[in-house]
């Protein structure tokens, strides 16, 4: 009998293994799922995924909140970036200028955004020709 240094599994003649064993577990444990209203667990998340955290990654990829928070955190700072633009410009025409372009990206935003499960997206869907 040998022992499969991959998986540990042992054998006789043959052997299909079937890789490493998952680290399911590792992922679950290091990023559990909240339990209501966690703005702070997905920011740190989003920072992780940033810094290109594999387990971060997969546990987004599992949760269903994760988008919705996600596109939170992703136009408020697209608005933070703006309105320090509009503090910048101080007031007349410039600084209207810069809450035209922050009222069109927010629009754009919301508009392309892909996710399905906000209300408010799905009022504006339009049917297929």
């Amino acid at each position: 009998m040998e022992q499969c240094p991959v998986c540990g599994d042992t054998y006789g003649i043959s052997h299909s293994c079937p890789g490493p064993p998952t680290t399911e577990f590792a992922v679950a444990a290091k990023w559990p799922k909240p339990k209501g209203f966690a703005p702070l667990h997905y920011f740190r998340q989003a920072l992780a995924i940033a810094r290109l955290d594999d387990d971060a990654v997969v546990a987004a990829s599992r949760d269903k909140h994760a988008l919705l928070y996600g596109g939170t955190i992703w136009i408020v700072g697209r608005l933070l970036a703006h309105f320090a633009g509009i503090l910048w410009a101080g007031g007349g025409s410039l600084a209207m200028l810069y809450w035209i372009v922050l009222l069109l990206n927010l629009g754009f935003s919301l508009v392309s955004s892909p996710n399905r499960n906000v209300p408010m997206l799905n009022r504006l869907e339009v049917s297929p020709l």
